[in-house]
């Protein structure tokens, strides 16, 4: 029997593999074989689950080969086996099957070439005679992590947005759960098929994101499980209705909410459970927003607080605040 980390109960090994992990180790540092004999004939390293075919595969570092009787059988991406052929010693086995890695290229840019978020299963079968009876299995289990890099699929360079234009390039951003760097920017175009947010349903955390001019979007159904967020603007969406669809687990944010230009939002009652916004809170010409309740909770504004040309008419559901960092400014908002 193969124990994929003998400091840990079980035989059995698992990992998660993200967009920035590279190849990654698919055993502990510390495999054991337990075996009667000191000597082993072979070792199958099969990928049972190989989505994305020949994108993804199984490596090995051969110069832990080197001093050793093994012989190295590549990676076949058609039967998904690297085999290790003694016979030699338990000890030299252990050591070749430390080095063994799992690598998908798609995920190198999980945004520009979505791979499949099916969890990998790699098995491991010890021979210890010719011709002998093959060992229990044990198995390597790879969990994607999905963790998105804007920065990266922007090319980098000091790029601030990474704008989704069509539902397909959202769809793209499907597998996300985690959107680090540049600020994700939804917004439509002339050919705008965007109709709602639910392609983000997995989304749990963003550094920054903006939902721009879409027409049909009515609320933002879809972030459901978004429960860390820096910046968040909401900003000309001529048919928003509510927030409805924003997490009631989301209670602060570490930058900057905007609400601008959006005509029919009625309510911030999504915002219920908003604690605290470190940057500015901006909200601004939304004509049929006539009250502040939704913002109940809310105790401290760091920077500036804006309400101004919309609805207003009384400061009803600001009973919390206790601090706005620099400016409160209420004008414009005589209807």
């Amino acid at each position: 029997v193969v124990d994929l980390d003998s400091t840990s109960p079980g035989r059995d090994y698992s990992l998660t593999y993200g967009e920035s992990s590279g190849a990654v180790h698919v055993t502990s540092q510390s495999v054991q074989i337990e075996t009667l004999s000191n000597s082993i004939q072979s070792v199958n390293v099969t990928l049972m689950t190989s989505p994305d075919g020949t994108a993804e595969g199984l490596t090995i570092d051969t110069s832990s080969l080197i001093g050793s009787r093994i012989a190295l059988t590549p990676y076949d991406s058609q039967s998904g086996q690297l085999t290790l052929l003694g016979p030699d010693t338990t000890s030299n086995f252990e050591a070749a099957l430390e080095t063994i890695r799992y690598e998908n290229v798609k995920m190198r840019s999980i945004v520009a070439d979505r791979p499949s978020l099916q969890t990998r299963i790699v098995r491991f079968v010890v021979v210890v005679e010719r011709g002998g009876v093959e060992s229990v299995s044990s198995i390597a289990s790879i969990r994607y992590a999905r963790d998105c890099d804007l920065d990266k699929a922007t090319g980098g360079g000091g790029i601030d947005n990474y704008y989704v234009r069509t539902s397909a390039e959202l769809v793209r951003l499907a597998p996300c759960e985690t959107l680090r760097g540049a600020r994700l920017v939804v917004e439509c175009n002339r050919s705008c098929d965007i109709a709602s947010l639910r392609a983000l349903g997995s989304l749990r955390s963003a550094d920054a994101l903006e939902i721009h001019a879409i027409p049909s979007l009515k609320s933002l159904a879809g972030l459901e499980r978004l429960t860390r967020i820096g910046s968040l603007f909401v900003e000309d969406n001529s048919q928003l209705e509510s927030l409805d669809g924003l997490s009631p687990l989301l209670t602060s944010l570490s930058a900057n909410l905007v609400l601008k230009g959006n005509p029919e939002l009625t309510s911030l009652r999504a915002l219920t459970n908003l604690r605290s916004v470190d940057g500015s809170l901006i909200v601004r010409s939304n004509a049929a927003l006539c009250t502040l309740i939704g913002l109940d909770s809310l105790t401290r504004v760091g920077l500036d607080f804006h309400v101004d040309d919309s609805g207003v008419t009384d400061l009803d559901g600001l009973n919390a605040l206790a601090t706005v960092g620099r400016v409160l400014c209420l004008f414009d908002n005589d209807r």
